[in-house]
């Protein structure tokens, strides 16, 4: 998430070439802090490779 011109990250997965189930963290409400998504926030997937 894209938050004060910083990316937040919300979910992570490690490809191994299978299938993966990637889940994504909500905002906690319990504290003042937007620290995750909210509801029909848009998700953005990024790629990173180490080769």
């Amino acid at each position: 998430m894209y938050l004060n011109d910083v990316w937040v990250c919300v979910g992570s997965v490690e490809w191994t070439g299978e299938q993966q189930v990637l889940a994504v963290w909500g905002n906690d409400f319990s504290s003042e802090y937007l620290d995750g998504l909210m509801p029909l926030d848009t998700i953005r997937i990024k790629a990173q490779s180490e080769v």
